[in-house]
């Protein structure tokens, strides 16, 4: 019997290829399915029920529903904050030469992102109008326009940046963030 468990510790991509394993695709699911599967209880419950009906296993995995974050958003980010954050951000990666991280940081950053409750849709004009990919399963691609709700910036952006640092904490490890890099003081 195939070992088909999906934790949190997993990567998204590791998400991705479980789930698939679970519904018999013979490949993962796609970025957008497992979100909505991971925000919509109905959804996951509903690919699952119907993983043996190829018809409707069809049409769900081809229409995953639009989901918006359950968590409520405790930050409320006015405009100049955001454009104040965005303009330090840019002074400091302009002081590290413009450099962003390699690959494996990236996929580290952006599964730790993709887990993480901070993770919401952009509210405020200031972070819609911000050019973005649409959802993937491309490392750097995974988060689509979402954003942080603790600093209010655009994840895919943030992620790539070496100047930059998660706010958050780890959720196991003293002192580190939940990118699991030491938090910068």
């Amino acid at each position: 019997m195939k070992d088909t468990t999906i934790t949190r510790e997993s990567s998204f991509d590791a998400q991705c290829a479980k789930f698939g394993e679970l519904l018999d695709l013979g490949k993962p699911v796609s970025a957008k399915v497992m979100w909505s599967a991971i925000h919509d209880e109905s959804y996951a419950r509903d690919l699952v029920i119907n993983k043996r009906r190829p018809f409707y296993l069809k049409r769900l995995l081809e229409n995953p529903p639009e989901v918006q974050s359950r968590h409520k958003p405790e930050h409320h980010h006015t405009n100049r904050e955001l454009i104040t954050s965005a303009a330090s951000a840019l002074i400091r990666w302009s002081k590290s030469g413009f450099t962003k991280v390699d690959a494996k940081i990236l996929e580290t950053r952006e599964n730790a992102c993709l887990s993480c409750p901070n993770m919401v849709d952009p509210e405020r004009f200031i972070q819609k109008i911000i050019p973005s990919k649409t959802i993937s399963n491309k490392i750097g691609e995974r988060t689509g326009n979402h954003i942080c709700d603790l600093c209010g910036c655009h994840i895919g952006k943030k992620i790539q940046l070496i100047s930059e640092s998660c706010p958050d904490k780890h959720p196991v490890k003293e002192g580190y963030t939940r990118w699991n890099e030491p938090k910068k003081r």
